[in-house]
């Protein structure tokens, strides 16, 4: 299922430090009916200016203290309470008296910069009020620093327009905002521009969190930060990285050299103006380990080598060509200078100012044949081996040959060339881009029995009868480096055959159900396309789809058409009524074959929603029967479809138990779904 939800979420979430003070609560209900509306001035979603990016300028670390206030919800109505800061803020000052805050209102962690100016005297900071501190664009809904004061009327805190601004003193290395209390806060308010009279009923609504008394001291440690006015090359960070799963990194990096001394950002994924400091070294860059890189979420983040084996040496670049450095070692990412906890680890950092190559395709006058690949997976971390299969694409042309499909890089091709009864593919082949997990896929032979050692090509045995292509001892990896195996994925025994398209009845949709969200306007259909036919014979899923359909009362069945108006975000150039298997994708938060469908504009008087499979393999299109799902209130749905002769359609209860008269209202079971009789 694609995390939609996670942005919204997480606005509405409200995060706190600290402990609860001896302060008495209030509670209130969680609406007010009679809440006054408050007119905090018209924006544009294109006007709002979020500031992500670190500003340019001298970054300073702060611990924060002073006081919060925190609107915790609950059955009972809303609570307020106090407690105690204990956080750190980032601060920028640059040219110009420019100063930039970073998450100004304590526990909202938004990851924004608010502006600021320094006043001449370099006595008091000056931040403005009504700044965005996040927006969603696609809900139209964001938050806006403000000051909030006390409404004793309805118990409430409510934003005051009048204060366009707030005032930090500074006296020495500590910085205090002025003009706070516990009834008057710095906090932020709810922008909504939505279409439904409960979504404008947010807009100036108070965002449940608030500071006073808050006092910044710098900390004992500042992090490095890139020289200003020194010239930079731009590269790239990449590699894999392991905390309590795997995932690849590959995000900008600058480089700045001043005689032998060396900067280099980019060295985190939380943060890619993080800085660390180092050498040059005959060609090689040189990084001491326990350099600070700053904070995240109130945690110390430090830079470091490999610290399992006693105190961490340093981390060490090796030069490879041009522009281009490579740390074989791991590359630990850690909670304090001398590493004895850390957060992850990068197994092989490759620093590149590389232009990536254009990715290998089929050629436009080949038809292609599907092909099976059937290999020997390997999983690293258990070290299990397992067999399998997938379905790949092949053509050949005289005496060239493509294959793609191979892993997840649909797009790429690996190319070879047969010679007699060998098919030779050259290693480093670029299969393109993956997913956000996977952004640098390359082809990649090498020896089974010493994983680290790449070979230069794939060689396999080919036999032109019937076009198969074996190699009982090679092995292919699918990298993310351009020279190295470092696997994401290992096939080992690959062979290659063909597969004869033969035409076939797909099975009907199962297990369909219907979501409903309170803050999504639109509904879900979620449902599993079987991928056998009713013998149970596989079916190739690239011959494989489904079509949706919607009904109402005393109206006929009218098939689901994706527009490129309602579907913007899958970019659509024309209609679409005939939805690929993996129109979605493949994604790994679901079992095989199961499907979420997104229904927009779906009319109001829907009763029900049909779903059916269809097979255009070997030159037929066929389909099976509509499954339609009622649309209930109870949150239990009723599957039916027009089942063939000699399908059970017995009713039983809960229990397995036939039921052989009139059922008496409630839940029973008929064709292996849950129905409910009233």
């Amino acid at each position: 299922m694609k995390h939609y939800l996670l942005p919204f979420l997480i606005c509405m979430m409200v995060f706190f430090t600290g402990h609860a003070s001896d302060n008495p609560t209030i509670q209130m209900p969680l609406r007010m009916p009679g809440k006054p509306s408050v007119d905090m001035g018209a924006y544009s979603p294109d006007t709002i200016n979020l500031i992500q990016e670190t500003p340019e300028g001298m970054l300073r670390i702060y611990n924060r203290s002073g006081k919060t206030v925190q609107g915790l919800g609950g059955d009972d109505g809303m609570e307020f309470r106090v407690s105690e800061q204990s956080s750190t803020v980032n601060i920028v000052f640059g040219e110009g008296n420019k100063v930039w805050i970073k998450n100004p209102v304590s526990g909202e962690l938004r990851e924004t910069w608010v502006p600021g100016t320094l006043q001449e005297d370099g006595k008091s900071i000056v931040v403005p009020m009504f700044k965005f501190i996040d927006y969603m664009h696609s809900l139209e809904f964001g938050r806006q620093l403000c000051v909030c004061v006390w409404d004793d009327n309805i118990k409430m805190y409510m934003p005051d327009m009048s204060v366009t601004e707030v005032t930090y003193s500074i006296e020495g290395d500590c910085i205090t905002l002025e003009g706070m209390s516990e009834n008057r806060i710095l906090s932020h308010a709810y922008r909504a521009q939505g279409e439904t009279e409960e979504e404008y009923a947010y807009d100036g609504t108070w965002g449940e969190s608030g500071d006073f008394g808050s006092v910044y001291t710098p900390t004992e440690v500042q992090p490095c930060r890139m020289p200003v006015g020194f010239e930079t090359i731009e590269m790239t960070f990449s590699a894999p990285y392991e905390t309590f799963s795997w995932s690849y990194v590959k995000q900008r990096a600058l480089l700045a050299f001043d005689g032998d001394d060396v900067y280099l950002t980019g060295v985190a994924s939380l943060d890619p103006d993080w800085c660390v400091k180092g050498t040059v070294e005959e060609g090689n860059l040189r990084f001491p380990s326990g350099q600070f890189l700053g904070t995240d979420h109130d945690n110390s983040y430090y830079f470091s080598a490999d610290p399992t084996n006693g105190m961490p040496g340093d981390v060490v670049f090796e030069r490879e060509g041009d522009e281009q450095y490579y740390c074989n070692a791991r590359v630990y990412i850690t909670s304090d200078s001398k590493g004895s906890a850390f957060y992850g680890s990068y197994d092989g950092v490759l620093i590149s100012s590389r232009t990536m190559p254009e990715v290998s395709v089929m050629p436009d006058d080949i038809t292609p044949r599907i092909f099976k690949m059937a290999y020997q997976g390997y999983i690293q971390s258990i070290d299990f081996y397992y067999d399998s299969s997938a379905n790949v694409w092949v053509a050949i042309k005289d005496n060239e040959v493509w294959i793609s499909g191979i892993f997840y890089a649909p797009d790429g091709a690996i190319h070879g060339y047969i010679e007699d009864d060998k098919a030779i593919f050259p290693a480093g082949q670029y299969l393109g881009e993956s997913s956000y997990a996977y952004p640098e896929c390359w082809f990649m032979p090498f020896d089974p029995a010493n994983p680290a050692i790449v070979l230069d090509q794939l060689v396999m045995d080919y036999n032109e009868e019937n076009h198969t292509f074996t190699n009982p001892s090679g092995a292919i990896s699918i990298s993310c480096s351009d020279h190295r195996n470092v696997g994401i994925f290992w096939y080992f025994k690959p062979e290659f055959s063909v597969i004869e398209m033969a035409a076939a009845h797909p099975q009907a949709p199962e297990n369909i159900e219907y979501e409903k969200v309170d803050w999504i306007t639109d509904p879900f259909v979620k449902f599993t396309i079987p991928i056998t036919d009713a013998d149970g014979y596989k079916l190739l899923t690239e011959y494989l789809g489904y079509r949706v359909y919607t009904r109402s009362p005393g109206s006929d069945a009218v098939q689901y058409v994706m527009t490129p108006e309602t579907h913007e975000d899958m970019h659509l150039t024309e209609d679409l009524a005939e939805y690929p298997y993996d129109l979605y994708g493949d994604d790994i938060s679901w079992t095989a074959g199961r499907h979420s469908f997104r229904l927009r504009n779906l009319p109001e008087s829907t009763t029900h929603i049909g779903v059916q499979s269809y097979y255009t393999a070997g030159g037929e299109n066929n389909e099976s029967e509509i499954v339609w799902l009622e649309i209930s209130t109870t949150g239990i749905e009723t599957a039916e479809s027009n089942k063939p002769d000699g399908v059970d359609t017995q009713i039983y209860d809960l229990q397995g138990r036939i039921v052989s008269r009139t059922p008496a209202p409630g839940l029973y079971i008929r064709d292996g779904r849950k129905i409910i009789i009233n």
